[in-house]
């Protein structure tokens, strides 16, 4: 399987070194790992620099400056186009870091799930609040690893191929500014700004019962145990 690693950029250097810095120190299994440097137009060249200047070891860089200023949806969206050179891509915006271990997930997720049409995406984190009354939200736990959600999520997400490419299709269709959410999704969704590309793809899962993939705990080991 070929899975890339996306990190999506704007205007915060310092947001884009620490994100950067997690990903040196991430295990990646002896494989070399594509890393697509994503930044959208702005004033300040400082992103550019940091990423220019960012050497990374375990395979091809590639950095990619949007000559117009896209937004964030259009943004991260167009971050799915580079899924037709890869199985599956791991996207990052530049608030997060990651775990050493996240793309030993990563692969281990992509792996069971890419075949299965109704997983949309998987999560590299655990859904920890409810949007909807902003209440803290603590999974049941039961002897899976993972358990599955209708709701999408964009703190640091798997999307593979297929599963990607059903998406933009009804989201061609499903795009226009005037959001309606329908009587089955809540207006603590529906109210998001339209900047927001996320709650396009909750629609989606609810819409199409799609589902995402989540991990309990946020950390896991960094070795793969032996069988």
């Amino acid at each position: 399987l070929d899975i890339a690693v996306c990190v999506v950029g704007y205007n915060r250097p310092d947001s884009v070194k620490r994100l950067l810095a997690s990903l040196m120190n991430a295990e990646y299994m002896g494989r070399r790992v594509k890393l697509y440097i994503s930044i959208d137009k702005s004033q300040d060249d400082s992103v550019s620099k940091v990423a220019d200047e960012y050497e990374w070891p375990y395979g091809e860089k590639t950095v990619i400056l949007h000559e117009n200023n896209l937004g964030l949806r259009k943004h991260i969206l167009s971050c799915g186009n580079l899924l037709n050179n890869h199985d599956a891509i791991v996207v990052l915006e530049d608030d997060v870091v990651v775990s050493p271990s996240f793309y030993i997930y990563a692969v281990q997720c992509v792996d069971k799930y890419i075949d299965n049409d109704e997983i949309a995406g998987i999560s590299l984190y655990s859904f920890i609040m409810n949007h909807h009354n902003h209440l803290t939200f603590w999974p049941m736990k039961t002897d899976s690893d993972v358990y599955l959600m209708q709701f999408a999520q964009s703190w640091g997400q798997v999307w593979m191929k297929n599963q990607w490419n059903d998406f933009m299709k009804w989201y061609s269709s499903n795009s226009d500014d005037n959001f309606e959410m329908g009587p089955h999704l809540p207006d603590s969704i529906g109210t998001w700004p339209k900047s927001s590309w996320l709650k396009y793809h909750i629609r989606y899962c609810v819409e199409n019962d799609k589902y995402f993939v989540l991990i309990y705990v946020c950390f896991l080991p960094t070795k793969i145990p032996s069988e």
